[in-house]
């Protein structure tokens, strides 16, 4: 469980539907106005409710199911669409209801970045967005921490009455439909207000600095912001540049600054 707040931190991490797993991208508007839409899930026995068919767009007159050409959970299987696609679920992760995040900490997961969250702090959330021309990242929420939550650190019945105190949580759901859980080392975020979606999408990210084709965070966002990343080791660095795919970003401000930098909540 958390330790309580020992200075308090702001953490991004990447989130939400991209080009591996969905074809187009979600949304975003001239307005700034945005679509989030979470991940496939690769479980598809999860008690999550919300599928494609179901899952109605904010800002236009559509699901995801007509929105979304084709989804592939994981970059191991097929592409699907049609009837498969509409019926199949979410991994609702975050779920900005809630206010409810986990990670794994394992390969390609976050959790070793979320146990270092305390109550108090900030999680934000940034994806890929796109309008007409070039996707970019972008920040689409956030919530205050109320509790971190260690799965790895219990087992038998104690993991199962912490996964059922957060029944909303993505790695809930799935334990809930299937019985068990994917992974072992989990570490949940539950969250408190302020929380939520933001009213628009903040743009992080440029392109093609330094003539190079990778993206970057814009010289405005990471000064303003003081961010710093991590190397694939560990180890920290300063003055994060290059952004790679869903990266963990630190900003290295108060709560308060992070909340009063962004757009309001929905």
């Amino acid at each position: 469980m958390s330790e309580g707040n020992q200075g308090s931190k702001v953490l991004l991490i990447g989130i939400g539907a991209d080009g591996t797993n969905t074809k187009p991208l979600p949304p975003v508007y001239d307005d700034g106005t945005f679509e989030y839409v979470p991940i496939p899930e690769t479980q598809t026995g999860t008690a999550e409710p919300m599928t494609y068919a179901n899952w109605g767009f904010a800002y236009q007159d559509t699901t995801a199911a007509s929105y979304f050409c084709r989804i592939r959970p994981s970059k191991d299987e097929e592409w699907i669409q049609g009837d498969e696609l509409d019926n199949h679920p979410f991994h609702r992760d975050p779920n900005f209801e809630a206010l409810t995040f986990g990670d794994k900490k394992g390969s390609n997961g976050t959790g070793r970045e979320l146990r270092k969250l305390r109550q108090g702090d900030v999680l934000g959330f940034y994806a890929g967005l796109q309008n007409e021309g070039r996707k970019h990242r972008y920040v689409i929420g956030h919530f205050t921490v109320n509790d971190v939550i260690d799965l790895e650190h219990h087992r038998g019945e104690r993991q199962v009455e912490l996964l059922n105190e957060s029944p909303n949580n993505a790695h809930s759901l799935r334990f809930r439909g299937e019985g068990e859980s994917k992974h072992d080392d989990v570490v949940i975020i539950d969250g408190t207000d302020p929380g939520g979606l933001l009213s628009r999408a903040f743009q992080i990210s440029s392109y093609d600095r330094f003539g190079s084709s990778q993206y970057y965070l814009t010289d405005d966002f990471a000064g303003e912001f003081c961010v710093r990343g991590h190397d694939p080791d560990g180890a920290e660095k300063d003055n994060k540049e290059w952004l790679g795919f869903k990266d963990p970003l630190w900003c290295d401000i108060t709560p308060e600054k992070f909340r009063s930098k962004t757009p309001e909540l929905r």
